[in-house]
């Protein structure tokens, strides 16, 4: 870097392994996730794409693998909060959310069962963070995914220290890595 350059410039190695379009690929986090899913389908890789909707904290992406890991049923009717007119998941994102407790499951259960029957065969999986800020559910107890628009004050706000943060990372990973001890994870922000 010279002294008259106006950016950092910074030499990355390439990584030990490359992502192949016949490997199998669950992509959770943020919005980047859907980005670079949609990138990988729209070359017909085989990829799961949030199924649980965009997520930014480790906590509630831990939460989510936690389910796909160890969940054995379909979401049903008492899985649901309803507020505002619809019925919602706190462990999904609001693009679940609907006006009848019908459609909300039949797209919560739809993706649950593609990412479920994906986790045996994955090759990578590719976490993207976007803050450590966590919403607790005072009712519930529940770190949520998503708000969904409820007022503040039935949530708790906090900020998860590094340590927290690893440890939830660790945990998502392990899960995982449960299916495929080979799995190669992808970190991102």
């Amino acid at each position: 870097m010279s002294i008259n350059s106006f950016r950092t410039e910074w030499q990355i190695p390439p990584a030990p392994f490359k992502l192949k379009l016949e490997d199998k690929v669950l992509l959770i986090g943020s919005c980047f996730s859907n980005n670079i899913g949609h990138k990988l389908q729209t070359f017909k890789s085989k990829s799961i794409i949030n199924p649980f909707g965009i997520l930014f904290n480790p906590a509630s992406i831990h939460n989510a693998i936690s389910i796909l890991h160890k969940r054995q049923k379909d979401f049903e009717k008492d899985d649901l909060l309803f507020y505002d007119e619809k019925f919602l998941s706190l462990s999904h994102h609001s693009n679940y959310s609907a006006l009848n407790a019908e459609e909300s499951l039949q797209k919560i259960n739809q993706d649950f069962k593609a990412a479920k029957a994906l986790l045996p065969q994955l090759n990578f999986l590719i976490i993207t963070l976007g803050t450590a800020i966590v919403y607790r559910h005072k009712k519930t107890q529940q770190i949520v995914a998503n708000c969904h628009k409820i007022p503040a004050r039935e949530f708790d706000r906090y900020f998860l220290n590094l340590d927290e943060s690893i440890a939830y990372l660790q945990k998502s990973i392990e899960a995982v890595k449960h299916y495929n001890p080979q799995l190669k994870v992808i970190l991102t922000v």
